[in-house]
């Protein structure tokens, strides 16, 4: 009877890891291949801005749309003091590197034409159709770190400010062909906490020391996206690749992030891929 059990579950252990195992193997070939795709990339416009504090204005919904604008960039903590055009350069420049690093053929929009003059091989136009920036509160929760959750305070918060990208990509053998993306990410105010007990009353109360975001903290984060959101289009060919040349008609059960720093392929979890809005 344990035979009986026993031989399917191998049966299906071994499908199972031939699957993986061919993946990866095509994952490989991919890399191997020299220019196997061009894409052009195309910059982003204007860099988006959103306070989204609006608890924090008085009246906020009897203001008109002009004056909710105004107030909420001057109520702003972090905002006002972005400069738009090094986060959107910085952003543009670590992902046009990095993809200019990998064995993708890559052209910006000053070489368009030779890009365009391309006819024997698939053609891409990756488009950072728009980057915004958010800016809001974070609620810190460290009940479960704690042995007395309720000396935790419950009111307590973080400045956090995301980084939202929407990026196209287009076949330009098949215009109707197309997908768009998105990703995004956050940072927030470091901060370290403790407990301190006071010895002539015996109090013990909650304490936080916190490192505010500044500025230069978003520029850094920003090109850090720019480096993992490139390397997302990356695994999106090579993925795509997979799926054609997978044999016998099958069809890929993983979908693989290539992890460029430590050169190993990895199943992608939702962290490690963008959502597909449209396609």
């Amino acid at each position: 009877m344990f035979k009986n059990l026993i031989l399917p579950a191998l049966l299906i252990f071994s499908l199972v890891v031939s699957s993986c195992s061919t993946e990866r193997m095509l994952a490989g070939d991919f890399m191997a291949l020299e220019s196997p795709v061009a894409i052009l990339i195309m910059p982003p416009g204007q860099l988006l801005k959103q306070n989204n504090k609006t608890f924090e204005i008085e009246g906020y919904d009897t203001l008109s749309a002009e004056q909710q604008i105004l107030q909420l960039k001057e109520n702003s903590v972090l905002l006002k003091y972005i400069s738009d055009s090094r986060v959107v350069d910085g952003f543009y420049n670590t992902f046009v590197q990095h993809l200019a690093e990998t064995n993708l053929q890559v052209f910006t929009q000053d070489y368009k034409d030779e890009f365009f003059a391309i006819k024997n091989k698939p053609a891409y136009i990756i488009s950072i159709e728009q980057l915004q920036l958010e800016e809001y509160y974070e609620q810190v929760d460290e009940s479960e770190i704690y042995d007395d959750p309720e000396m935790v305070p419950e009111d307590v918060y973080l400045n956090a400010m995301a980084l939202n990208a929407w990026i196209e990509i287009k076949n330009v053998k098949d215009t109707t062909n197309s997908l768009l993306l998105f990703g995004t990410d956050e940072i927030t105010d470091a901060f370290s906490s403790s407990f301190r007990t006071y010895p002539f009353t015996g109090e013990v109360k909650y304490k936080m020391n916190r490192d505010p975001i500044e500025p230069n903290d978003v520029y850094a984060f920003g090109d850090v996206l720019g480096f993992r959101f490139s390397s997302f289009i990356y695994d999106y060919f090579m993925n795509h690749y997979i799926f054609l040349k997978m044999p016998d008609g099958r069809s890929p059960e993983t979908y693989y992030h290539y992890d460029a720093i430590n050169r190993t392929f990895l199943p992608a979890s939702d962290k490690m891929r963008f959502e597909v809005i449209e396609q």
